[in-house]
C-alpha cells in the first residue's frame, strides 16, 4: 500500500466501551461484535482504523472465535483473499501477521 504509518495515524477504538446490552442486542440481530482492523487506499492517502463492529453471523469475520484471527486482502485480479490463523500462541499477534503481509506485498 506504500504506507509508512505509525499507530498514532490509525483511528483506534478499543472494546472497553462494549456493554452486555450491546452484546445481547447484536445476538438478537443474529450478529457478533468483533474488533475489526481496516486499511484502504483513498484519493487522500492511506486510511486505517481499528474499532469494534457489529457483524452478521453470515460473515466469515463473525465466526472467528477465541484467539483465532483472520486477514482479508482485496486484490484487483483475485478478488478477496482471506487467511485464518487458528488458535495462535501468545507470541503471534494480529499486528505481526498484518506487518509481515504488508512487508511481503511491498517486495513485489
Amino acid at each position: 500500500m506504500g504506507a509508512n504509518m505509525t499507530p498514532d495515524q490509525v483511528n483506534r477504538q478499543g472494546i472497553n466501551g462494549i456493554t452486555t446490552a450491546d452484546i445481547q442486542s447484536a445476538a438478537e440481530d443474529n450478529c457478533s461484535i468483533k474488533l475489526l482492523c481496516h486499511a484502504e487506499v483513498t484519493p487522500e492517502g492511506i486510511k486505517a482504523s481499528v474499532a469494534p463492529q457489529k457483524m452478521p453471523k453470515s460473515e466469515i469475520y463473525a465466526n472467528i472465535d477465541a484467539t483465532s484471527s483472520i486477514i482479508s486482502i482485496r486484490t484487483d485480479l483475485m478478488g478477496e483473499l482471506s487467511i485464518i490463523e487458528h488458535n495462535p500462541e501468545i507470541e503471534q499477534t494480529g499486528f505481526g501477521i498484518f506487518s509481515d503481509l504488508i512487508t511481503l506485498v511491498g517486495r513485489r
